[in-house]
């Protein structure tokens, strides 16, 4: 008779502690992608005035003779105003729409004004990133997975390395999968590993700063994937194309995981340095005469369709039937 309730007793439990966790972490992973609203909250609001009054900063409202009516105080009592309003929820009306249109845009007005004056050393702090700023952690959670999941790989390659130098494997023993996975998949995927690890390093020291000075805003948090895709991929090219051997030569010692590293961590200024040198070649083997070409033949036509549209040359049926003729074998060309 027993047996109907233990067996919704352990139903109930497995729900309370495996399903609905599972559930719960679910919500919480599909809610970390940046949303984008695009009316400004009351809370938004608030959040601001708290911050500029808490931080001193209070300017004046647009009316200069009025120093009493700072911008706080103004943003403050329209906020009050359209809460009320809210509040007050009367049947559809025509002037009770307006009156609400005309509360939010006051708020916006004096909003905007606020926002203005709470940029601290070229931060723009406003509602928006403060409400950000206090779940950045939580934004943030893909981003340190994956810095943790490639410190895990790249520490786990050092391990490996040390431990097959300090073993002999036979070629058919117990630990020949270990050298395996050292010499042939690890030796090949550690450049790409300490690029990406160097560019989420990079990112999450940029994302820091913005989380420090209440300026991180999720609504711009899009393209780190990508970022660390292009990390790791000129990581790993330039082990390729530079030889660690020829930097140690009278200077610090590099290894080519270091190269991959600052790369990553790196990723404008390397790639800067790649156009410099794609540009240095164009310059030594004249390939920009290519550009140039097609640049004077487009401009050879237009100075032709400007002759034909001279009004002395109108007049003249001989010299409009040569520019035709050349502006047609220009136009065959290219």
């Amino acid at each position: 008779m027993d047996r109907p309730r233990d067996s919704q007793k352990s139903q109930s439990i497995i729900s309370t502690y495996c399903i609905q966790p599972i559930e719960k972490a679910f919500e919480w992973l599909i809610d970390l992608g940046p949303k984008i609203d695009p009316s400004i909250q009351i809370e938004e609001v608030k959040l601001l005035i708290r911050y500029a009054a808490e931080n001193g900063i209070d300017p004046p409202g647009p009316d200069s003779n009025s120093k009493g009516e700072t911008t706080i105080i103004l943003l403050n009592n329209a906020v009050h105003d359209l809460e009320n309003l809210r509040n007050l929820d009367p049947p559809y009306s025509e002037t009770y729409e307006n009156e609400l249109k005309q509360a939010e845009s006051e708020m916006l007005f004096h909003y905007s004004r606020l926002s203005r004056k709470t940029k601290v050393d070229g931060y723009s702090i406003n509602g928006r990133t403060l409400i950000d700023t206090r779940d950045s952690g939580r934004a943030m959670f893909f981003l340190g997975l994956a810095t943790v999941g490639l410190s895990i790989l790249a520490i786990t390659n050092e391990v490996l390395i040390s431990y097959v130098n300090d073993e002999v494997f036979a070629v058919e023993g117990t630990l020949s999968w270990v050298y395996f996975i050292q010499e042939h998949v690890f030796t090949h995927i550690a450049p790409f590993i300490w690029g990406a690890l160097g560019g989420c390093i990079y990112l999450a020291m940029r994302l820091y700063e913005f989380a420090s000075n209440r300026a991180f805003d999720r609504s711009r948090y899009h393209g780190w994937l990508l970022r660390v895709m292009l990390a790791s991929i000129i990581g790993a090219v330039m082990i390729f194309i530079v030889d660690p051997e020829a930097l140690t030569e009278g200077g610090i010692p590099i290894e080519a995981k270091t190269i991959a590293f600052l790369s990553g961590l790196g990723v404008k200024v390397v790639y800067g340095g790649f156009e410099k040198l794609v540009n240095t070649l164009v310059e030594k083997f004249n390939l920009g005469s290519l550009r140039k070409s097609v640049t004077d033949e487009s401009r050879v036509r237009e100075y032709l369709a400007r002759m034909l549209a001279d009004p002395g040359v109108a007049d003249d049926p001989e010299t409009r039937k040569s520019i035709s003729k050349l502006l047609e074998g220009l136009g065959k060309q290219a």
